[in-house]
């Protein structure tokens, strides 16, 4: 319905709005607004006319009179698939971003709640604002990048089931909470070597309880 003129917010570009004038509680999930494309074609395999795909504005949380806030809700229907479109990504109302697997689709190029970045692309987190610093995973040709990249002393910590397995800090000192495991290696390949020292010098382990150090091979 159109809002009250008091209700209008002042715009002075072309603006179009959503007005839902319900008032009371609002159970969490109660569709506020909804865009829809729908598909009334009957023919194909069978998965025809049904709702091709939705953008809705929901309530996140249990509402009252005086709270209502708004997550956005992306739906999409698989290639080829009975049924209407289902809930894909949600942007929620404290801005995180939700990925879904919809359904179970034959088309081999469908996404199965993944995040794709193509090219030179990359997810970014920043520490404030989006022109501050920020820890970044990205790709250059065939090398996935992780951590600082705008060097401002970041440190990096992998976890395991809740615990601090490793730690990488802004010297590039790494630091393992469990044992590290090598393979065995042997004379002229050892499995841990040195920046500089060759393929063939290092340390390696010849058989149980043996520890060796290999110098060119």
């Amino acid at each position: 319905s159109n809002p009250p003129s008091s209700a209008q917010p002042a715009t002075t570009f072309p603006s179009l709005q959503f007005y839902n004038s319900n008032t009371g509680n609002y159970p969490q999930g109660t569709v506020l607004s909804e865009i829809t494309s729908y598909s009334a074609d009957p023919s194909g395999s069978g998965a025809n006319p049904h709702i091709c795909s939705f953008i809705k504005t929901v309530q996140g949380q249990a509402g009252t009179n005086t709270a209502t806030d708004g997550e956005l809700v992306f739906g999409t229907a698989p290639y080829a698939t009975v049924g209407d479109a289902l809930e894909s990504m949600r942007i929620d109302r404290d801005g995180s971003v939700l990925v879904s697997q919809v359904g179970i689709s034959t088309d081999a190029n469908y996404r199965t709640g993944i995040v794709k970045v193509q090219g030179t692309g990359a997810f970014r987190l920043y520490s404030s604002s989006f022109t501050g610093n920020s820890m970044s995973i990205s790709r250059t040709g065939d090398t996935l990048e992780i951590g600082d990249k705008s060097a401002f002393s970041g440190d990096i910590k992998f976890y395991t089931d809740g615990t601090l397995a490793c730690e990488i800090n802004d010297q590039q000192e790494s630091t393992f909470s469990g044992a590290v495991t090598l393979p065995q290696g042997s004379e002229a390949a050892p499995s841990l070597k040195f920046t500089g020292g060759g393929t063939n010098t290092g340390i390696y382990s010849s058989g149980s309880n043996n520890v060796d150090v290999s110098v060119n091979g």
